[in-house]
């Protein structure tokens, strides 16, 4: 009905649209009604389980933040060495064609380059990824 209405711009479908809109709502508030009236006459006998039940309907739990491991951080580091190594082994540039950069920006020129030692990854490599810093060494200049 919303499609109907956002393409005619009539004034019948979106009409129709808020009756639709206010008994769906309506059924929704319903539903919620039933089913914690439901929730908290099954356990108006045991004080608490009643309380557990209304305070995880007042409050209810946050989800978890998830934690990463190392193991979980050194495989991702290895998926993304691989692409990078892949991406980079499938460029072939030929010395006729134009480089892929044609342009030099004056703004690069301030720019030194990067060794290993001065990536801020490094710390990461000397945490137990270190297998890696050797595949990595290949992408400074």
């Amino acid at each position: 009905m919303e499609r109907l209405w956002k393409s005619t711009r009539l004034q019948v479908p979106r009409i129709y649209l808020k009756e639709l809109r206010t008994e769906f709502n309506t059924m929704v508030k319903c539903a919620r009604v039933s089913y914690f009236t439901t929730l908290i006459s099954s356990s108006r006998c045991n004080p608490k389980v009643l309380y557990v039940s209304v305070n995880n309907i007042v409050s209810p739990v946050p989800p978890a933040v998830p934690v990463h491991s190392n193991k979980d951080c050194c495989d991702f580091l290895s998926f993304f060495v691989d692409k990078v190594s892949a991406v980079m082994s499938s460029i072939t540039l030929s010395p006729s064609s134009p480089p892929v950069c044609s342009t030099q920006h004056s703004i690069l020129s301030h720019f030194l380059p990067v060794s290993p030692q001065d990536a801020p990854l490094a710390k990461f490599y000397a945490e137990g990824c270190h297998q890696y810093f050797l595949s990595m060494s290949g992408l400074f200049y």
